[in-house]
């Protein structure tokens, strides 16, 4: 009995990226230094580089590592805080300031440094939070006045239960407030011009009927008056 065998290596030969390589994978990863590899294994791999080096092979994903997912998550959320046009603020349970966005800034002329960990009170009513943070009520789309600061905005409350905070958000809506109320003055006026045109032309046909009254009158009598002559007999005209 022929007992040979040929054996063939079939093993895979693994390529294995240069540092280079290695540098630009764990930057795309959002790893940018060595505090940055935090080698939670939560991806699988027991090391950020050995992750590097399978995304490298095409055996992994640089979007799947946890750390990274929650850094692009709190930096898109800090993007939206910080150039939000709406105005953004965060108070605790004692209605004390705990974030306060550039939109806040500007709108209530104060800086953040300033107002945090202080009462909200300190630059607005605060009536609306209190009722929220009672009620556990949210409130949304409130119209709201500052005369203060010459705003009018559209006001939203919401009570976050878990972190015990009030979360707010308001946008600016004095430019349309404004351009209502041109608006309304320019329906008034336009319905005021109406209503004198209206009132004119009354006044006209009111003239006209009554000098049309006052003609046919003195009409009537001179045809009355030229019929008794034609008929008159004996030169009585009287």
């Amino acid at each position: 009995m022929n007992f040979k065998k040929i054996f063939v290596d079939k093993s895979i030969k693994r390529v294995i990226a240069d540092e280079e390589k290695i540098e630009t994978i764990l930057k795309e990863m959002g790893k940018y230094s060595e505090e940055d590899e935090l080698n939670c294994g939560t991806c699988g791999y027991d090391t950020c580089r050995e992750k590097a080096q399978a995304i490298f092979e095409g055996k992994a994903d640089s979007k799947i590592c946890l750390p990274y997912m929650r850094n692009k998550s709190e930096s898109l959320t800090n993007v939206i805080f910080e150039y939000s046009p709406n105005v953004i603020f965060l108070l605790n349970k004692e209605l004390k300031v705990l974030e306060f966005n550039p939109s806040a800034e500007r709108i209530f002329k104060i800086g953040a440094r300033d107002i945090k960990g202080k009462p909200i009170s300190m630059i607005i009513d605060d009536s609306d939070f209190c009722d929220v943070l009672m009620e556990k009520e949210n409130i949304f789309a409130k119209k709201i006045v500052y005369s203060d600061y010459n705003v009018v905005l559209l006001q939203n409350i919401l009570y976050l239960k878990d972190q015990e905070v009030l979360l707010v958000i308001m946008s600016n809506i004095t430019k349309e407030e404004k351009q209502n109320k041109e608006l309304i003055k320019v329906k008034k006026n336009a319905a005021d011009a109406a209503q004198n045109v209206i009132d004119k032309q009354m006044r006209v046909a009111q003239e006209i009927a009554s000098l049309l009254g006052e003609t046919t009158a003195e009409t009537k009598a001179t045809l009355t008056r030229l019929k008794k002559i034609a008929l008159a007999e004996d030169g009585d005209i009287t």
